[in-house]
């Protein structure tokens, strides 16, 4: 069988661009296949929409800490319309670096296993799924006669002239940002999420975050919806046995988008929460790869980058790699701001137990505080030995971002140079003092100036 190149990717998405990208440039053959072009051009504007709402509603809300009054706030439909004015796609740019751009949907055909797109039957060393996600249908009842918007579908709809009550539902981040921004805009907002808000992040950050929501207005509901009912005006969502009264219901229900690719054909597993993979991003067909938000996790472009990055190493080399989630800064847009890198406190202690010491500043830096903002945290996770596992911060983005080179090359934290001035410095002193306490020094110290006292008295 002739093989015609060494990676077909499925996919226009950004992780499949970027991977395409990466595959040309190490002069590999390369197909990729844009066979849903409309979905991911609605997804792109989504995305800038997304980005203008957030940034829009951070500018309003460092105004009104200042006590500023330069512009007024944006309308939703100005917004909308921004998010409109896409950037010319990539595509280009890919073909001219010598990627074979296919046209058309594709599916997976079995025994010899190929990509069959375009019209033609492309044969392959690999294949990498990088499609994304799509809207699911969401699993509350009474759903299917309640006219509801999603994430995605928000920002392709006529949105309201004046402040209405939103409903929403999801446990996301991209769905608290939206929450948070609406909120800061004008709109009234009462969000349902659960087990908590926020269930990937460090629960003293979350918790952190749940109060600065609801400091700003917005009403948090821990629970599952268990009815809705209303059209599309009004709708009552009853959750825990309450019931709660919205103009509209914005749901963030997502699952991969791959019911075209024929996956069954080959045996490639997935679930609503994402495509099955191993830690080397294989699915359970040896030949087909996946990555990007499809896998279910943040939909970050530079989690996508060290996604393709690992996948090409795995194609190239013997020696398989596995992806460093951990050592991936991660950065939520909320207000304030989400930055983390490494293990959750809960996290670490189940992988390393008890053993282990944190250490908290809970004061905004200069930069937070000449902002306005008040609300602030650092966290620092380390190991006896001083190895930092754990980098959390809300607000203070510069201090976690110091210990990310840090963290990657597992440098010890008494080993670095942190002014006494700065948050993570506060941290560094607390951290010695606990290591000159439990030194066996410090334990033998006061038995032997008890003896030096005596020999002193004799």
């Amino acid at each position: 069988m002739t093989i015609d190149y060494d990676l077909v990717i499925l996919g226009g998405s950004a992780a499949g661009r970027n991977m395409a990208q990466r595959a040309a440039q190490r002069d590999l053959r390369v197909a990729l296949v844009d066979g849903w072009p409309e979905v991911d051009r609605l997804q792109q504007m989504a995305q800038c929409s997304h980005n203008a709402l957030v940034q829009a509603a951070r500018l309003a809300q460092q105004q009104a800490q200042q006590g500023w009054a330069i512009a007024p706030r944006p309308a939703l439909r100005d917004l909308q319309t921004w998010g409109q004015q896409l950037p010319s796609s990539s595509l280009a740019s890919l073909a001219e670096l010598g990627v074979d751009m296919v046209a058309g949907p594709a599916e997976f055909r079995r025994r010899p296993v190929a990509v069959v797109a375009g019209g033609r039957i492309l044969r392959s060393r690999a294949y990498g799924i990088a499609t994304g996600m799509e809207d699911a249908v969401p699993q509350i009842p009474g759903i299917d006669a309640v006219p509801y918007t999603t994430v995605r579908s928000l920002w392709h709809q006529p949105l309201p002239s004046t402040p209405i009550h939103w409903l929403i539902v999801g446990h996301r981040p991209q769905t608290v940002e939206l929450a948070q921004a609406l909120n800061g805009l004008g709109q009234s907002v009462t969000l349902i999420t659960a087990p908590r808000l926020l269930p990937a992040e460090d629960p003293q950050i979350a918790a952190l975050i749940a109060a600065q929501l609801e400091a700003e207005g917005i009403e948090i509901v821990l629970g599952h919806p268990e009815q809705v009912d209303g059209h599309a005006q009004a709708c009552r969502l009853q959750v825990n046995g309450q019931i709660y009264k919205g103009d509209r219901l914005l749901v963030d229900t997502q699952q991969p988008h791959v019911r075209s690719l024929n996956l069954e054909a080959v045996g490639v597993q997935w679930t609503q929460n994402g495509i099955i993979t191993d830690a080397h991003l294989r699915t359970t067909h040896p030949q087909i790869y996946a990555l990007g938000d499809g896998l279910g996790g943040y939909a970050l472009p530079h989690i996508a980058e060290a996604e393709a990055g690992i996948l090409l190493h795995n194609l190239c080399y013997p020696g398989k790699r596995t992806v460093p989630y951990h050592h991936i800064p991660i950065t939520i847009q909320t207000s304030p701001m989400i930055t983390r890198i490494g293990l959750t406190e809960p996290q670490a202690r189940q992988r390393y137990g008890d053993d282990l010491w944190v250490g908290v500043n809970p004061f905004p830096s200069e930069t937070d505080r000449t902002l306005g903002q008040t609300t602030s945290l650092v966290k620092v996770i380390l190991k006896p030995d001083g190895q930092i596992i754990g980098v959390h911060g809300v607000g203070n983005h510069a201090d976690v971002a110091a210990l990310a080179i840090a963290l990657q090359h597992h440098h010890r934290f008494q080993h670095l140079a942190l002014s006494p001035s700065t948050a993570l410095g506060a941290i560094a002193q607390a951290w010695q003092q606990h290591c000159r306490e439990r030194s066996p020094w410090s334990r033998l110290q006061p038995t032997w100036l008890a003896l030096n006292r005596a020999w002193q008295r004799s």
